[in-house]
């Protein structure tokens, strides 16, 4: 048991937290994280058949990396991001690049890209 609760984490609670290895309440461990977010399907995600025969036709004719020069665990990226299922960028062949998925989640904000985005924008600004 901790010394010294600590206040829930979930955002406006005022509960105290006693226990070691927990950071929220009884009332809000359980509908934290995952639990809350609704969950969608691949097709409702826009990421159907029409996007695997897209994604295959791709990947056959860009098989390695565009960042790395990989060959291996393979991805194709949207370089732009696009919004809804009606929006033409979500099957435009022009807006997919190849990445393995470290250069892949470097890219997209996860592990370090974030770093990766300041330091391009820092090269445009010279």
């Amino acid at each position: 048991m901790r010394r010294v609760p600590m206040l829930c984490l979930e955002t406006g609670c005022p509960a105290r937290v006693w226990e070691d290895g927990q950071s929220r309440c009884l009332d809000h461990r359980s509908t934290s994280g995952w639990a809350r977010r609704p969950r969608v399907s691949r097709q409702a995600a826009g990421y159907g058949a029409e996007w695997e025969r897209l994604r295959r036709h791709h990947l056959a004719s860009r098989p390695v990396c565009v960042d790395c020069g990989a060959s291996t665990e393979l991805q194709v990226d949207h370089v732009r991001e696009f919004h809804g299922l009606d929006d033409p960028l979500r099957l435009d062949p022009a807006n997919l690049a190849t990445r393995c998925g470290r250069c892949h989640a470097r890219k997209s904000g996860r592990a370090g890209g974030r770093e990766l985005k300041r330091r391009a924008q820092q090269r445009r600004q010279r």
